[in-house]
């Protein structure tokens, strides 16, 4: 299996979101609901009655049809005016990150980090090591900082089943929380 793109991970992480509502929302009683729904201002009573309505008529077959919209007219291929040159957009976005990567490369070179993927291996399994604890007490962002730092070291070490689920157990939380 490649390596997912950011799209791919949108997904996966939406589609989780929806799984964790639908079993949250699975799991609440009629009673509780009733409660949460209530507290949002909704005149429970009154619903229940307009859908046992609702369903009466749909069994007789007295249901309202919603009315299906006339067709609109095709969009015209090509707008009225021509589109606006995006060269300088694009010479401005490349320069802007032209910068960050030269930045990016000059303050690992102070702070002694320019060699990234050439650390010491066993430096690297100390701090995964102490990274998986701090997963394992749910300290997220430490965990997800020490798995960083050791990347950074050994970038190979990283694609261990185990701490590729410690990373995406840490990210999935540190998400849920926002």
């Amino acid at each position: 299996m490649g390596k997912r793109t950011i799209r791919e991970v949108w997904d996966m992480l939406v589609d989780e979101a929806g799984e964790e509502e639908i079993e949250r929302a699975a799991s609440v009683t009629v009673e509780q609901a009733s409660k949460e729904l209530a507290a949002a201002g909704f005149d429970v009573a009154a619903e229940r009655k307009e859908a046992a309505a609702f369903l009466k008529d749909l069994r007789s077959g007295a249901a309202p049809v919603a009315p299906v919209p006339a067709p609109q007219p095709p969009k015209p291929l090509r707008s009225e005016r021509p589109p606006k040159p995006r060269r300088a957009l694009t010479a401005w976005l490349s320069a802007a990150g032209g910068a960050a990567a030269a930045g990016a490369v000059f303050y690992a070179i102070q702070m002694g980090t320019a060699t990234v993927g050439a650390g010491d291996p066993s430096t690297a399994r100390e701090l995964r090591r102490a990274a998986m604890a701090a997963c394992d007490q749910q300290r997220w962002a430490e965990c997800l900082a020490g798995l960083d730092e050791a990347r950074a070291l050994d970038p190979k070490g990283d694609a261990e089943p185990a701490v590729a689920a410690a990373r995406e157990r840490a990210v999935r939380s540190i998400l849920k929380r926002e």
